[in-house]
């Protein structure tokens, strides 16, 4: 079994950079652009599970509009007419 390195990986000490004023990586903005996008969608399908569930839970379903809306829906569930 490989030994961990310095920061816990198994990695090869090769791929990190030891030594000072070697530049900065080409592809640093890229590589930050497309996980920002990843993190960006992955939170979006976070929160709407999230609101499909608590849709569920409060006894409708998830896809469709209930009369009155957003705050019909809330007045019923709070008790008052909607």
């Amino acid at each position: 079994m490989p030994t961990p390195n310095r920061l816990g990986s198994t990695a090869p000490e090769s791929i990190f950079r030891s030594q000072e004023g070697l530049g900065v990586w080409e592809h640093k903005g890229k590589v930050a652009a497309v996980g920002g996008r990843m993190v960006r969608g992955a939170a979006r399908q976070l929160i709407d599970r999230f609101l499909r569930g608590l849709i569920r839970e409060a006894g409708g379903e998830a896809g469709t509009a209930p009369p009155g809306g957003l705050s019909g829906r809330l007045r019923r569930l709070v008790g008052g007419k909607a």
